[in-house]
């Protein structure tokens, strides 16, 4: 039984038949597509890691290039910092060497300006006072010991007529001013 169908059902008809072709073809195909694709995939992760894969070596050049002028930046900066803090800390030792010197050599002229005060005092007092003959100090604080132990003396007696003006002796001092000048 043969239905006659007109053009355009028949032209409806063929286009369904093809598009349910195409259907069944693309089932068909989708796996196959599928699994061609995962075997490229799979061969692409193999030649990655065997090192063959062409595209992958290039761009891992590539970034290898990066790394290293990254690398090379990295350390000429590096060596631009510690070149800069060797060099502030050479000027700050310098500074602080001349600064210790310029101090010490105020204050060993200071010192030296008391040490040359205190002889000057000490001279003017001596040229001021009336100091005895050393020989005859000594007789005399002979003559005084022996005459205390005979005769206790009031306390005022014993008092120096003269108030000591400088707790240090001329020799000390020399002594101290021989010691700055071998220190300096």
């Amino acid at each position: 039984m043969e239905v006659h169908l007109t053009k355009k059902e028949k032209r409806h008809r063929e286009f369904s038949e093809r598009l349910e072709k195409v259907g069944r073809d693309f089932a068909d195909n989708r796996e196959r597509v599928y699994l061609d694709k995962l075997a490229k995939f799979q061969d692409e992760i193999r030649e990655i890691q065997e090192g063959v894969h062409v595209e992958f070596q290039d761009r891992l050049r590539e970034l290898e290039i990066e790394r290293d002028a990254a690398i090379a930046k990295a350390r000429l900066f590096l060596e631009y910092r510690l070149s800069c803090a060797r060099e502030t800390f050479k000027l700050e030792k310098a500074g602080s060497d001349e600064e210790y010197e310029a101090e010490k050599t105020a204050l060993f002229d200071r010192i030296n300006a008391a040490i040359e005060d205190r002889r000057k005092r000490l001279k003017e007092d001596r040229e001021n006072m009336d100091i005895p003959d050393p020989t005859l100090t000594s007789t005399v604080r002979k003559i005084t010991r022996s005459n205390a132990a005979r005769a206790p003396e009031s306390k005022d007696k014993k008092r120096p007529k003269h108030p000591q003006l400088h707790p240090l002796k001329e020799h000390e001092i020399m002594e101290d001013l021989t010691w700055l000048r071998k220190r300096r």
